[in-house]
């Protein structure tokens, strides 16, 4: 009986290990990129860093002043 129960786990574990790629593989097909996107996620995150290199300058600029 032991050996009948490793034979249905690792057969479970086999599936299991496919629908986790088949799931990987449809997220992945969904979320994919256009060069446009990641060109626009790269800006934004470029105003971003700049905004906040600008609001540390000012707020280290007022902390001298106070």
């Amino acid at each position: 009986m032991a050996s009948n129960r490793r034979g249905n786990a690792s057969a479970s574990g086999q599936r299991g290990r496919n629908a986790s790629n088949e799931t990987r593989t449809r997220t992945t097909e969904r979320f994919k990129w256009t060069y446009e996107q990641e060109r626009k996620l790269i800006e934004l995150f470029d105003e971003a860093i700049s905004m906040s290199i600008i609001v540390s300058k000012i707020l280290r600029l007022m902390a001298e002043y106070m």
